[in-house]
């Protein structure tokens, strides 16, 4: 099984709509938020 992880700096007016979008791939399972361009879960 492949995994990877992809970070995105957006701003804050467009990222709900990322998400939005980013949920509508069918290879995505989980769609996240973070609030400081450094933190990785």
């Amino acid at each position: 099984m492949n995994e990877a992880y992809v970070l995105l700096n957006v701003e804050y007016k467009h990222q709900k709509n990322i998400m939005e979008q980013a949920k509508k791939i069918p290879t995505v399972k989980t769609v996240k938020t973070t609030y400081m361009a450094f933190t990785i879960f």
